[in-house]
């Protein structure tokens, strides 16, 4: 064994992964990267690579953590973790949500999870699917599900040892960054654009947005009547 750095602790030991110079792991204080050459600005002196989604990583379920499981593909980190529904719930049974890093977009793109209590993921896989390989989550009852499989409204989920595969709704909102335009006074913004596209079945959204000082949150409407 080789000690790494005295820095950072280990916290899963399954949530190390590897992209180029950069070793990825799940520390007590967030995701983090170590390197010989910090290329991609993956953490600054003090800062995990994680800060920037802090309240997902807080909700973390400290009694499970250690059994956390990542892996690196397709430009992505995937990390599996234990989240609790609310900051100290205690309320979560297993890896229950995955945490994405995009590198080529350089930041965290989304938290996945599936809304049934009876998932969770105990391991991911690479493995060949004809001619290109795939990512393959493994949960708790023994099924396996690739990752990015589908664009449809709904997952096809084996929940149940020996059952048959259960449809279950997908439920998503997306957060933009804050939008200051480098200056901290009070602005004014005359027009809003959204450009959406679906699959073949039908789907709607509602849109708002938040302001701060003044603090308030407007909500627009559904897009289909906008």
């Amino acid at each position: 064994r080789t000690e790494l750095t005295r820095e950072i602790g280990l916290l899963a030991r399954k949530s190390v992964a590897q992209h180029g110079e950069n070793v990825l792991f799940l520390s007590d204080n967030g995701v983090y990267a170590i390197s010989f050459l910090d290329q991609y600005n993956l953490r600054g002196v003090d800062l995990p690579l994680s800060d920037a989604i802090q309240p997902e990583i807080d909700r973390i379920n400290v009694n499970l953590a250690a059994a956390a499981v990542g892996i690196y593909f397709n430009n992505r980190y995937y990390l599996a973790v234990p989240l609790d529904s609310t900051l100290g719930a205690d309320d979560a049974t297993g890896n229950n949500a995955i945490l994405v890093y995009n590198f080529t977009n350089e930041g965290w793109e989304s938290v996945d999870s599936v809304d049934d209590s009876r998932w969770s993921v105990m391991n991911f896989h690479i493995a060949r699917a004809g001619a290109r390989n795939d990512l393959y989550a493994v949960n708790a009852s023994g099924g396996v599900h690739k990752i990015d499989a589908s664009d449809s409204d709904s997952d096809e989920m084996a929940l149940s040892a020996g059952g048959s595969l259960e449809s279950v709704p997908v439920s998503s909102s997306m957060t933009t960054r804050r939008y200051d335009l480098g200056m901290p006074e009070r602005k004014r913004f005359s027009e809003i654009q959204v450009q959406a596209e679906s699959a073949g079945q039908s789907s709607d959204f509602t849109v708002e947005f938040e302001t701060e000082n003044p603090d308030s949150t407007t909500v627009l409407g559904d897009f289909s009547t906008l």
